[in-house]
């Protein structure tokens, strides 16, 4: 029997719906995984998306450290192995977020770790399987980190213990670790004078907190067993924190320590250091420098609230101290400080002589900043989350006297006591601020701070202070008795700190407090400007280090890897000047500039690449011999 023509139509159009739908599958599977050249992969949970705020704080350390993150979903992965057989170079699977991977995910992984993929696996990463149980007996990851952890069947609560962090002074440099945030292990403030760059790099010592307690700073960390092929970090009762294992061609780094739980907590220098660490060391691929020409400095903010600031300045003068800069000064403006009435303030608006020094000040290429709300001490230790109403009049009345005395606004803030409300952020955002010191994320650059999951400000620049150990400030370390060796010593390290590592961090002191150990701080500044006029370091505003993160936001870059060598392109809306990229000199020979005003160098290990200006260029980065 003959099929008629309706018949015909039928088959037909069923046909085409076919290769139409397979045609839709094999588009999904193509768009379900792109590929982004020398990005690292972060898996996160299906249905989390790249804004996602446990994303987005992990795009926000790589995005300061200079590093190409792409987010992707465990399944959109997994389906690109299995499907398209990819082989990802550089991969993290996160904590907190992503305790939770089936078997399928936990086997691709370990099949790309021994093809050759680096693998980031941090803390809690994967304990759980797909139905959120612990795996039996010890983590499915064992095999790649060298060690047997997550012991739930055997240690029930006790899988995890509270323990300091440890290992040499070099290392923790090495991650971005200032002195000051490491102490040796059994620091003597009242006699010990020579602590922070008197004895070898190789010594232990332990990451210290601010405020913490006499017995140093503790994380949680997971109990292991094992001993992985080589131990970065480690507990004081020994258990790997950061090590490295490697298993058939590739290899995996662990961090065993839940630094993106630690980020929400205004502790972010583990996140940004082990990223860096991974990217730099692990994968030994470019970044893109979070300080102007890629240069290290240090940005000194004074804090000045009160009349005894004046002859404190006067005296300062007389040293030469303030013949360096630029120097961030931030002025509490109204006429008290502890009380309304109490007439011990700067008094702005009223003193001439207060009003000359800020506007000479400001003539000399220093930059002026708000500290806090009028009346220093009152308006610091009284404002809280709920009373925004009642005090946002003294933020207001500090910022119009200093913009009437310098022609301009402020743009930079420092909050009196370190006490910085939601609704003061608000405000400085409201009133196009960039910038401010910050008494959380204690030794970082400059960068976004988290609480829980909120970016404390979507526009604002944060500056963590540096702290030596729990001493902040000159006060501090005048009323504990430090030795002013000690003191004179730390300083020192502190520019050596960001000279070698070429890293811009925040210095600040009362006028005061300075006088006090004046012979420490003209010292500290005689360093710098040595470093300065060799070259290697310059003094930054918050004004100058804020805008140069704005516009390196906006640098759009990429990485192509390449057998014959790889490819840097990068180009901006405006201008690439002072944009730098780090080159490891372990993977890639001497750059070849392709096109574009730029400067290569060399510095430690890394060759830096410098754009001189220009808004396009291209550099082929040969592979090392």
């Amino acid at each position: 029997m003959t099929a008629t023509r309706p018949q015909f139509l039928r088959w037909e159009v069923m046909l085409a719906l076919v290769v139409l739908a397979l045609g839709y599958f094999a588009w999904q599977d193509q768009r379900a995984a792109p590929v982004q050249e020398g990005a690292v992969v972060l898996l996160v949970p299906d249905g989390m998306s790249a804004s996602a705020p446990q994303a987005r704080m992990w795009r926000d350390a790589a995005s300061e450290e200079g590093v190409q993150l792409q987010v992707l979903a465990v399944s959109e992965w997994a389906r690109a192995v299995t499907r398209h057989h990819r082989q990802w170079p550089a991969l993290i699977v996160p904590d907190t977020f992503q305790r939770s991977l089936d078997d399928t995910a936990v086997r691709l992984l370990r099949e790309q770790v021994r093809a050759g993929t680096r693998l980031m696996l941090v803390y809690d990463a994967g304990l759980l399987d797909g139905q959120g149980h612990y795996a039996p007996g010890a983590s499915r990851f064992s095999d790649l980190t060298g060690m047997q952890y997550g012991l739930y069947d055997t240690l029930h609560a006790g899988m995890t213990t509270s323990s300091q962090i440890r290992g040499s002074a070099a290392m923790m440099e090495h991650l971005q670790i200032p002195p000051g945030r490491y102490l040796d292990l059994h620091a003597d403030f009242q006699h010990d004078s020579v602590m922070f760059s008197g004895r070898p790099m190789s010594r232990e010592v332990a990451v210290n907190g601010y405020r913490q307690g006499d017995e140093g700073q503790t994380f949680p960390v997971l109990v292991t067993r094992g001993q992985p092929t080589q131990v970065l970090l480690h507990s004081e009762q020994g258990y790997p924190i950061l090590s490295r294992q490697v298993l058939g061609k590739g290899e995996t780094l662990f961090v065993n320590l839940p630094i993106g739980y630690l980020k929400q907590r205004t502790d972010g220098i583990f996140l940004s250091g082990m990223l860096r660490y991974f990217v730099q060391d692990m994968l030994g691929w470019p970044r893109l420098a979070n300080t102007p020409d890629g240069k290290g400095g240090i940005v000194l903010n004074w804090h000045v609230d009160s009349t005894p600031a004046i002859p404190a300045l006067q005296e300062l003068q007389k040293a030469g101290v303030l013949d360096e800069g630029p120097y961030s000064y931030h002025f509490t403006a109204g006429p008290d400080v502890y009380h309304p009435g109490d007439g011990a303030g700067m008094n702005v608006p009223a003193n001439p002589e207060v009003r000359a020094l800020i506007q000479d000040l400001a003539r000399r290429g220093n930059a002026i900043g708000d500290h806090g709300g009028w009346i220093h001490n009152y308006f610091g230790e009284r404002i809280n989350d709920s009373n925004g109403p009642e005090y946002v009049q003294y933020l207001d009345l500090n910022q119009q006297a200093l913009t009437a005395v310098l022609g301009y606004a402020p743009r930079e803030y420092s909050a009196p006591v370190g006490n910085t409300p939601r609704w003061t952020l608000r405000w400085l955002e409201q009133h196009h601020f960039l910038g401010l010191y910050l008494t959380g994320d204690i030794g970082m650059g400059t960068t976004r701070t988290w609480l829980g999951q909120e970016r404390l400000s979507p526009t604002l620049w944060m500056f963590p202070v540096l702290t030596m150990g729990e001493l902040a400030t000159a006060e501090d370390v005048h009323q504990e008795g430090v030795p002013l060796a000690l003191y004179s010593d730390w300083l020192g390290a502190v520019v050596r700190f960001v000279r070698e590592n070429q890293a811009v961090r925040l210095v600040y002191f009362h006028p005061p407090g300075a006088v006090m150990v004046l012979p420490a701080v003209r010292t500290f500044v005689q360093e710098m400007r040595a470093c300065r006029l060799a070259g290697d370091c310059r003094w930054f505003t918050l004004t100058q280090m804020a805008d140069f993160m704005n516009r390196r936001e906006a640098v759009q870059w990429t990485h192509t890897l390449a057998a014959e060598g790889d490819v840097l392109s990068a180009s901006a809306p405006q201008t690439l000047a002072q944009m730098s990229w780090w080159v490891p000199q372990a993977r890639f020979g001497r750059p070849e500039v392709l096109s574009g005003q730029v400067r290569i160098d060399a510095h430690g290990n890394q060759w830096r690449i410098t754009v001189l200006s220009g808004k396009d260029i291209r550099v082929r980065l040969p592979h090392a011999r």
